[in-house]
């Protein structure tokens, strides 16, 4: 088995720094980082329209409700997502998670934080996102 290692990362060149797509022992491989990996964290309130490279949503809704728009499940395979209520005001102040277009969130149109501190982690197919874990107090 071959073994690669990440020499460096950012999210529009991690291609150039693995082996080619058309390197067959390199498909069925393990990376291993040595190190920490830093993924993009970004605080939102008010309406927030998910970009292909978020992964952690730290929501403030202590002023007013707040809604998150997915993206396309097709062009967002394999994107994880992590939506957290910061601030504890999702039982005041819900936030609701959207589909896009005729996507579903496992099954569902829409979802909704409704509990202080909640949180939810959004695994995209390709075709559908799907809920990976949910967390309410």
């Amino acid at each position: 088995m071959a073994v690669y290692k990440l020499l460096g990362y950012d999210a529009t060149n991690i291609r150039s720094v693995l082996p080619s797509a058309s390197d067959t022992a390199a498909l069925d491989t393990t990376l291993d980082v040595e190190g920490g990996i830093r993924l993009n964290s970004r605080d939102i309130s008010g309406t927030y329209n998910v970009l292909g490279s978020d992964f952690l949503l730290a929501v403030n809704s202590s002023g007013d409700e707040v809604t998150i728009n997915l993206q396309s499940a097709s062009i967002n395979a394999g994107q994880i997502l992590v939506i957290k209520d910061e601030t504890g005001q999702a039982n005041v102040n819900n936030i609701t998670i959207n589909r896009n277009g005729t996507d579903m969130i496992d099954g569902n149109t829409s979802l909704v934080l409704n509990s202080s501190k909640a949180a939810v982690t959004l695994i995209c197919t390709g075709s559908t996102w799907l809920i990976a874990s949910k967390y309410t107090a």
